[in-house]
């Protein structure tokens, strides 16, 4: 993001037309039968929309606007605007990222790739082969049995209704038979390459 002094003619256009569309909409009076909260929703809806798309301020900020103009706008209340920024689903989903960007700043995603190469040669099946069970057991490990594994585990995780000691009991086992498959297809596959 550019500073004040640096913005683009669109950022500032942008900034200004935004504010200007938001204060025209809270002056004016809301249609006929138009809720006033959903007036001032249209409103906020609209600014946020031309900052985005101007890009007039960093869109993290421009994305916290509904939980500090919510409240201070009778549109909603502190506690049900920061709902969707405290979401378990989203801090889960973070957490991902962040294990992410870890391997990638730890370059332990070369490691692998260097270890896969090594121990698979350099064949293009051979590497296809390495790749594919790499892939297969880094997703198998905890993929059956913990959120971050797969996105619909994050969803039903989320939704509250499984604990984790439910998610590992059930997906355990699956873990395990994966293991088995994938080890079982490597063999052959290994078999059919040599």
């Amino acid at each position: 993001m550019n500073p004040p002094s640096q913005r683009r003619p669109v950022q500032r256009l942008g900034l200004w037309l935004g504010a200007a569309i938001f204060a025209a909409m809270l002056i004016l009076p809301e249609p006929a039968g138009f809720p006033l909260t959903a007036w001032r929703a249209a409103a906020l809806t609209l600014l946020m929309a031309v900052w985005w798309a101007t890009e007039a301020l960093p869109i993290a900020a421009t994305s916290i606007l509904p939980l500090a103009a919510g409240p201070l706008l009778g549109i909603v209340g502190v506690e049900e605007a920061g709902k969707g920024y405290g979401s378990s689903t989203i801090f889960l989903i973070l957490g991902g990222c962040l294990l992410g960007l870890a391997l990638e700043r730890s370059q332990l995603h070369r490691r692998i790739a260097y270890a896969i190469v090594e121990v698979a040669g350099t064949s293009a099946r051979s590497l296809v082969l390495g790749v594919m069970a790499a892939t297969a057991f880094v997703s198998l490990s905890c993929g059956f049995m913990l959120p971050v594994g797969t996105a619909p585990n994050a969803i039903i995780y989320g939704s509250g209704r499984v604990s984790m000691r439910d998610m590992m009991r059930a997906g355990l086992p699956l873990d395990i038979l994966a293991a088995v498959v994938v080890v079982a297809v490597s063999a052959v596959a290994l078999r059919w390459l040599v």
